[in-house]
């Protein structure tokens, strides 16, 4: 929280005067004199602009600041219930899944983003291992075709070509090489790269 206080708030200070840093509690005082608060939830702004998806799926500006919504009256809840146990001063309740839910939710601002950094990692390499298998999978399916079972597939392929003004068209297989990659998906960031599914191949 001392992160986005120091980000959102020009001028903050993050230690006082005795050279320790302040209280969560002050610091969530802090972000409710500058942004305010509406049933117990500040939004604090990020600087950066806000986005989603448009009607074709791509990734699109909305013209306005993204803020991030924080659970004020939570937040002070949960550390005023856990104060004994996190400060080892005696046995005291331990946090919540929505406490934690509460916590998690303020790395969507760009002072920390750690944790949604870590958990992109751990999604990147498993998404890795598990493409390794659906592409054994796809190979094993390839060698049960002869030449004329992947001619056939490849010409069926074009029934499942999109419209020439679709953005998503049809891509290459990394299994049989074949454009015969069909979109299944959304381009949410205008690459030209869709999840799809193989005609030929079955790849996904």
């Amino acid at each position: 929280m001392l992160a986005i206080a120091s980000a959102a708030i020009p001028g903050h200070i993050s230690a006082n005067t005795t050279g320790f840093m302040p209280s969560a509690s002050k610091i969530l005082d802090d972000l409710v004199d500058e942004f305010g608060a509406i049933s117990g939830v500040a939004e604090v702004p990020t600087g950066e602009e806000a986005h989603d998806l448009n009607h074709l799926g791509m990734l699109v500006g909305l013209g306005h600041e993204l803020k991030i919504a924080i659970n004020v009256d939570h937040l002070r809840e949960a550390l005023e219930r856990t104060q004994l146990a996190r400060h080892g001063s005696g046995p005291g309740e331990q946090l919540t899944d929505a406490d934690l839910q509460a916590l998690s939710e303020l790395d969507a601002h760009p002072a920390l983003r750690s944790l949604g950094d870590r958990q992109n990692d751990q999604a990147w390499t498993r998404g890795d291992i598990d493409n390794d298998v659906e592409m054994d999978r796809a190979l094993e399916i390839l060698s049960l075709l002869d030449d004329d079972d992947i001619k056939a597939r490849v010409g069926a392929a074009e029934r499942y070509r999109p419209d020439y003004d679709d953005p998503r068209q049809m891509q290459d297989c990394p299994v049989c090489g074949h454009q015969t990659l069909a979109p299944t998906g959304s381009d949410g960031f205008g690459y030209g790269h869709t999840a799809g599914t193989c005609v030929v191949c079955t790849y996904r």
